[in-house]
């Protein structure tokens, strides 16, 4: 029998691809987003800045390893192995909101002055409140700490919102307070 000719192939062995942990999405607390390949001794290279990592370019990053997401950004990230081809660079873009203040007594009548205080669940957050309508934002209203307290000794309309540097503010609460005190004789 004649022999064939050679024939070559080329075969490429690629990282797996990189899963985030949590997802992408919107959260009022700071994540901590665990990038992870499936393939094992792969390393991760992430950036946060908008340019593409690759194994030289980025913040290299142990497989499995955490970033600390604690504003508005995009992680880009790949995984790689020497000798391997990398991942495709993917990313997961992480909102940071602050949580809507709650107001504590709830907004209703009360017969006796309420001390009300305005918290957010998210950590780090600073409140700002208004009692004459008018809506409150990151720079209108009177600055109070997260879980700080007002004396509601009128009726009124508190309206509040939560924000934190780099995070989207969160939407604004509203309650009515009505102060009706009892009727004393004369």
């Amino acid at each position: 029998w004649a022999t064939t000719a050679a024939v070559t192939g080329t075969y490429t062995i690629k990282v797996m691809p990189l899963v985030f942990s949590p997802a992408a999405g919107t959260y009022s607390q700071t994540q901590a987003v665990t990038l992870t390949s499936p393939t094992a001794g792969a390393l991760i290279r992430y950036t946060t800045d908008g340019t593409t990592p690759s194994a030289t370019v980025g913040i290299e990053l142990a497989n499995g390893g955490t970033i600390a997401v604690d504003r508005t950004m995009s992680v880009r990230a790949i995984a790689y192995k020497p000798g391997w081809a990398p991942t495709t660079a993917v990313s997961a873009t992480y909102t940071m909101r602050a949580a809507t203040p709650t107001l504590s007594p709830a907004p209703g009548t009360y017969t006796t002055a309420q001390t009300v205080a305005i918290g957010s669940a998210s950590s780090g957050a600073l409140i700002r409140y208004t009692t004459d309508g008018t809506m409150p934002s990151e720079t209108a209203g009177t600055e109070l700490a997260n879980g700080g307290t007002i004396v509601v000794d009128a009726s009124m309309t508190v309206k509040a919102i939560a924000y934190r540097p780099g995070w989207t503010n969160s939407v604004v609460v509203s309650g009515v307070y009505i102060y009706n005190p009892p009727l004393t004789g004369s």
